[in-house]
């Protein structure tokens, strides 16, 4: 028993690292966007900056779905190697030619190789159903430190070389991705694909009231984080006296800290279903209470400190549940198609936070937007009291296909 935990702990690991070095090349870009949209057109640096930002999300969201039902058919292998492929040449067309339209392709690129919703599925077929709860929490942390270590790493490039080296770098990061993906993963990855796999079917069921509300869930779950993080940073540096280049200070031992106590929640969770649904809503009456209790204490550093690791333990331990569940609910055979949709729902509220957040911070400011991720809160909150787990027959066959 003790060897089949060691090798799903090194697969878990394997998909994390598959998983985060792609998204080391997305999120590397975020912060500097601005500043590269000044170099190659200054007249519409804002209007550039947005659209680079927004299609390779959008992109991103419209491919998850067929990616991950085309693995469903002919297995995940092909998939993550030309999505990664894909990702590569993205970033190569985007950091070569310094234009707008280099620039709008190859980001676009990167977003059609969304191999997020496939590299899902493959934890769910590499993992027991006992095991899974860890898996996905190994991948969540994976993802919060991709995304600090992404701001830490862009602005060292931005002080030492040109904007577009992080493209370079992002190449080279899911270069390594592959190699991670053929040297620990291509060989385990021998599933047999399901030839008569039926498109209508594996949609009809994406579309229960179970999965759907997971979908919503995790589609709210990603617009409050966005949302967050559009005056964050700001909040941080003009009322607590950071700089911006002094923002890891705060972050990564807020995200150290909130993995931590991930982890240990997820340890000790109880493989009974309802048990997972009450600690679902416990989270989400964190994100709320962190939300509400920043909103008066924003100068006063411990506080601060306290909610941000309040809301981040919240969030990756609803970021490391949502695609647990949905792995386990989902059969063996639609588990491609179930985990796209999840994806989709994923990456549309990166667009609507983005969106609808940067309209509200812009025109009713920071108050406007807290209270507003509030009433999010609570929305989601009665939505998921709905959730019910218990009916649920599990689609899981101990990683193997029916």
């Amino acid at each position: 028993m003790s060897n089949i935990s060691g090798q799903q702990i090194k697969v878990s690991i394997a998909i994390a690292l598959v998983f985060s070095l792609r998204l080391l090349g997305i999120f590397m870009f975020i912060p500097v966007a601005a500043f590269y949209a000044e170099t190659i057109s200054p007249q519409n640096s804002q209007l550039i900056t947005g659209l680079a930002l927004g299609i390779c999300g959008l992109v991103q969201a419209i491919f998850q779905l067929p990616l991950g039902a085309l693995s469903d058919k002919i297995g995940r292998r092909p998939v993550i190697i030309c999505g990664l492929l894909v990702f590569i040449i993205g970033s190569i067309i985007a950091g070569v030619n310094k234009s707008v339209t280099a620039l709008l392709i190859g980001r676009a690129l990167q977003g059609a190789g969304a191999i997020g919703a496939t590299t899902l599925a493959a934890l769910g077929d590499l993992t027991t159903f006992e095991f899974r709860n860890k898996a996905m929490g190994i991948v969540g942390v994976s993802i919060g430190f991709s995304f600090f270590i992404s701001f830490f790493l862009a602005t060292i490039l931005l002080e030492y070389y040109e904007v577009n080296a992080v493209f370079y770098l992002g190449a080279i990061f899911a270069s390594v991705a592959l190699f991670v993906y053929f040297y620990f993963l291509h060989d385990r990855l021998n599933i047999r694909p399901n030839r008569v796999y039926n498109l209508e079917a594996g949609i009809k069921f994406c579309f229960g009231r179970n999965l759907f509300l997971l979908n919503l869930s995790v589609m709210f779950l990603h617009t409050i984080f966005t949302a967050y993080f559009l005056f964050l940073p700001k909040l941080i540096v003009e009322n607590l006296d950071f700089m911006k280049s002094e923002l890891w200070k705060i972050f990564i031992p807020v995200l150290l800290l909130s993995s931590v106590s991930m982890f240990s929640i997820m340890r000790n969770l109880d493989s009974n279903k309802l048990e997972v649904k009450r600690i679902l809503i416990y989270c989400i009456i964190g994100l709320f209470s962190s939300i509400f209790i920043l909103e008066y204490c924003k100068e006063e550093l411990s506080m601060v400190f306290i909610c941000l690791v309040w809301f981040f333990a919240s969030f990756n331990i609803i970021e490391a549940l949502l695609p647990s569940l949905v792995t386990k609910i989902a059969p063996a055979d639609f588990r491609g198609t179930a985990t796209g949709f999840y994806s989709t729902f994923q990456y549309l509220g990166l667009f609507w936070g983005g969106t609808l957040g940067g309209w509200t911070l812009n025109n009713y400011g920071i108050v406007g937007l807290l209270s507003s991720t509030m009433i999010l809160s609570l929305v989601w909150l009665g939505l998921l009291w709905s959730l019910n787990l218990k009916k649920n027959t599990t689609g899981d066959n101990n990683g193997k296909r029916c």
